[in-house]
């Protein structure tokens, strides 16, 4: 059986039978929270083997990805190389979270094809001619979700300017203030992905995740796909998350002083009282295309459908494009002068 986006469940590939996750563990004979991590109830065992499931290791690039036991032979989908089995998958890389597929690898390759339609204009002939896709797959990325209580506090000077006319003289009055503010915040699951292989651009240019649809992790979600091996730990890539908490509070605390017409920071404190963060899989499909000797990977958040990709660029089309649009512009400055010589 493996996981259907379209439909959330799970689907036999050969005869098209579909039923739900608990549905299947039923007649599988399995209890439901057997496979599940739950909360303080039962406490996973961080040493306890999940069967079924290896993780794979790339000795080009180094990347780690979780499939299934029997999957024989596996390509990486960061460096496009062979990979091997490397150990099997235990209880502590376990999520807590995951966030289903929604798209399918057919609606992967249509929103491949309308990305490249829209990029036409300054695309080499020969990649649009000859490239192919080498390799689509679904991959689930590890993310920490982070969770904060923040107080932010702050000094600043303000000023008021107010102008005004009496006759042929012109006043201007400025009132300077001194400032004050202070306020409490909650940030709960900012997402920071946990893997080196990916980049960190290419990730925070597919958010935003819709987190309303996120699931306990149960294994059956990721049957028919493969998943990535966290290798940042949680210390390593809080740094992100603590930078986006203060960008926010930041600009939650300065939008407070709008009334002002100019302001200065005297300082700012900002104390953030750190969670202990989740660990979430997240659906990306990814897809490999060779052209001219280099490699080009495209990815597409597997549960928005945003497409972000890098593509190559025809230097020569640039060019013409640039005389055709400096022509035009020539052309239309010479017509709009003529028209107001003449009148």
């Amino acid at each position: 059986m493996e996981f259907n986006p379209k439909t959330q469940n799970l689907k036999c590939p050969f005869c098209d039978t579909e039923m739900g996750l608990e549905e299947y563990k039923k007649q599988a004979g399995t209890d439901a929270s057997a496979d599940e991590k739950s909360s303080a109830k039962q406490p996973a065992n961080p040493d306890e083997e999940i069967e079924g499931y290896n993780i794979y290791s790339c000795e080009s690039c180094g990347g780690e990805i979780i499939a299934e036991e029997i999957t024989g032979t596996a390509t990486c989908p960061f460096c496009g190389n062979n990979i091997v089995v490397k150990e099997k998958f235990t209880g502590k890389n376990r999520p807590d979270y995951v966030l289903p597929f929604k798209f399918t690898q057919k609606e992967a390759k249509t929103k491949y094809k309308e990305y490249i339609r829209s990029k036409l204009k300054f695309l080499p002939n020969a990649f649009i001619d000859e490239n192919h896709i080498d390799q689509i797959r679904g991959l689930y990325i590890p993310f920490w979700l982070y969770s904060a209580d923040v107080t932010g506090e702050g000094s600043y000077k303000g000023d008021k300017i107010k102008t005004w006319k009496e006759g042929n003289v012109e006043f201007t009055e400025t009132s300077h203030f001194d400032v004050t503010r202070k306020g409490n915040f909650s940030f709960s699951n900012i997402p920071v992905d946990a893997s080196k292989e990916m980049p960190d651009d290419i990730m925070d240019t597919l958010e935003p995740f819709d987190l309303s649809e996120i699931k306990e992790f149960d294994m059956m979600y990721l049957a028919g796909f493969i998943a990535n091996k966290y290798d940042v730990s949680d210390e390593e890539a809080y740094p992100r998350a603590e930078k986006r908490i203060t960008n926010s509070t930041h600009a939650m605390l300065s939008d407070t002083l709008s009334s002002y017409n100019s302001t200065n920071t005297v300082f700012e404190n900002i104390d953030i009282d750190k969670k202990k963060p989740d660990y979430a899989l997240f659906p990306i499909w990814f897809l490999n295309t060779t052209w001219n000797g280099t490699q080009y990977l495209f990815a597409m958040n597997g549960q928005t459908g945003e497409f972000v990709g890098n593509l190559p660029c025809d230097k020569n089309k640039v060019t013409r494009y640039g005389v055709i649009v400096s022509l035009i512009s020539i052309v239309l400055i010479y017509i709009v002068t003529s028209i107001f010589v003449g009148m």
